[in-house]
């Protein structure tokens, strides 16, 4: 069963056009810029160096509306619920000491959730996330 696993997830890295690596090597991931998707409060995107498809795994939450991203940085995502955890995680005390954004305490992330669809979400859940849809459709953004 494993060897089917990997066999499927080989497959799928090769019509993306990751061929000739093995899966436990590091594989830098190819952009993928939308047109017309843009970076709102709550977007989940890639983060990258220099080179544009040099993301691993990293990711960053925009805590604003961030037009000077869109197009250069990949969308995967967007926060339905929870943002007040990344707005702690934002206004938390910094350190000067250990840098420009460096947290005076260290912040952790205890759980995250992703999520596919629609059928497994709580009515509350449901409601936030048709907010969203709405929210990124009247700024004229696609998801």
């Amino acid at each position: 069963e494993e060897t089917e696993q990997l066999a499927g997830a080989s497959s799928i890295l090769e019509a993306k056009g990751y061929t000739g690596l093995p899966l436990d090597s590091r594989a830098n991931l190819k952009a993928e810029f939308s047109q017309t998707a843009k970076h709102l409060r709550g977007s989940l995107s890639m983060a990258r160096a220099r080179d544009v498809d040099s993301a691993g795994s990293q990711f960053f939450v925009c805590v604003d509306a961030t037009p000077m991203l869109d197009r250069q940085y990949t969308i995967f995502g967007h926060v339905v619920t929870g943002m007040e955890a990344v707005d702690a995680i934002v206004s938390a005390p910094t350190d000067p000491a250990k840098g420009r954004e460096a947290p005076a305490v260290p912040v952790k992330i205890n759980r995250a959730e992703v999520l596919e669809g629609v059928e497994n979400l709580s009515a509350e859940e449901q409601a936030a996330y048709r907010t969203m849809l709405e929210t990124i459709a009247a700024d004229g953004s696609t998801w």
